[in-house]
């Protein structure tokens, strides 16, 4: 985690930027939140506390506790600086955080995950055999170079880790016609700290070039994997 700050003494009143790396912060960030093989989101998980009781942690959870900690180590590594330079005081004023692209997650009408994302979501690991299927009916639908004009468009081409063939396989196994809106982890988390309704917060588009269906010279969803959803 990398944190612009700037810093302050009562001797100087100039703000004083620098740049802070916490390397392997947030022992949270080691929990996998990704099914293998089918790559469905984890965005519930039990697990043991030190006493040996079960706890249920959501993914959301998970991410506050990873900034917990970074904001902690932040201060532990200021309180240092402060000995050695005098420093008093420090504001955070941007911070830089990722996660993992090609993830998306559903939900209803209500602003609730449905089936606490087993079956509605995808992500770039998904390796099961029946998307990898869905891709290749697509691949002779659409024909040679068809496909690769639809690669011209997207910069991606037709494969399980995009998610046109998962959310196909999506519509057709389970009922899709349920999902509201399709969001993501990065959208989840903007939502919840800015009290914002799920349903309105949109996706990056960075994120949504991920999905292997965004028309990136025109920057919107190319109309064609639309349809074919």
């Amino acid at each position: 985690t990398t944190t612009t700050t700037t810093t302050t003494s009562s001797n100087d009143t100039t703000s004083k930027p620098a740049i802070t790396a916490i390397p392997q912060c947030a022992s949270t960030c080691k929990v996998s939140c990704v099914e293998p093989e089918t790559g469905h989101i984890l965005l519930q998980r039990t697990s043991s506390s030190s006493s040996g009781t079960k706890q249920s942690k959501t993914i959301l959870q998970d991410i506050n506790g990873c900034i917990d900690e970074t904001i902690a180590s932040l201060r532990i590594h200021h309180q240092d600086q402060d000995q050695d330079h005098h420093q008093e005081s420090f504001n955070i004023v941007a911070i830089g955080i990722t996660t993992f692209v090609m993830n998306l997650m559903g939900i209803d009408a209500d602003g609730d995950f449905l089936s606490l994302g087993k079956g509605y979501t995808c992500s770039y690991a998904c390796n099961s055999q029946s998307v990898q299927q869905q891709c290749r009916a697509l691949k002779q639908s659409l024909g040679e170079e068809h496909e690769k004009d639809l690669y011209q468009r997207t910069g991606a081409p037709i494969h399980p880790a995009y998610a046109l063939g998962q959310l196909r396989e999506i519509y057709e196994t389970l009922d899709g016609v349920n999902v509201k809106a399709w969001t993501t982890i990065a959208s989840m988390c903007i939502a919840q700290w800015s009290g914002s309704d799920l349903c309105s917060v949109p996706i990056s588009y960075s994120e949504a070039s991920w999905t292997g269906m965004l028309d990136f010279h025109l920057g919107k969803w190319d109309e064609e994997c639309m349809d074919l959803l």
